[in-house]
């Protein structure tokens, strides 16, 4: 299989499995809210929104939820673009070509897209065995999951640098724990991005 394709069918698994997640988007009850986001009050925008097309609020949050899906989704290869521009800034010296970058990115947001799911079903599975025996215990699934993202995740990055880059260990792990922040800036730019196109392409 080769690598866009892989990509394809990790990004149409993560949907298939996470497809109710905000990871790469805002759901309707969290944007539609009377607090100014990005110096807009999103509900207000939504309700003469939802007035012009002859809908209900309750109605347009429903299109909303099922179109930014569709739409994040769709678009999600464009963070490859930004995450190949970030990699190439601090690594074109050593491989100039950024088609490169992108075929390194691909393969990034793809095990990203993967491992998101695994340790999703993972840690459900081991909070449902817990709450099984102890109803009481407090529900962290999401703060786990989160830590081990940011221990996972930034390892991948930083190891595939140093094969890749032949890069020393401290420049490696610079590279990665750039990259990785970077990534975390993308992916909340475009949950906002992707939020708002879907919201004025109603």
């Amino acid at each position: 299989m080769k690598l866009f394709q892989i990509f394809l069918v990790a990004n149409v698994i993560f949907f298939l499995f996470l497809s109710s997640t905000d990871f790469f988007l805002i759901p309707a009850k969290w944007f539609f809210t009377q607090q100014i986001q990005f110096g807009q009050n999103v509900q207000s925008v939504g309700e003469e929104i939802a007035k012009e097309k002859g809908l209900s609020f309750d109605e347009l949050k429903l299109l909303y939820d099922t179109q930014v899906a569709a739409n994040a989704k769709l678009y999600i290869i464009t963070l490859i673009i930004f995450m190949a521009f970030a990699l190439f800034l601090v690594g074109y010296k050593k491989l100039p070509e950024i088609g490169k970058h992108i075929i390194i990115n691909l393969h990034s947001l793809a095990f990203f897209l993967i491992i998101l799911v695994v340790l999703t079903q993972i840690v459900d599975n081991v909070n449902s065995l817990i709450t099984n025996y102890y109803p009481d215990f407090t529900d962290i699934r999401r703060f786990v999951l989160i830590g081990l993202i940011f221990i996972l995740y930034p390892t991948h990055i930083t190891l595939g640098i140093k094969r890749i880059f032949n890069e020393s260990w401290p420049k490696a792990i610079i590279k990665g724990v750039y990259m990785f922040l970077v990534i975390l800036v993308l992916i909340f730019a475009y949950r906002a991005a992707i939020s708002f196109f879907t919201l004025y392409t109603l």
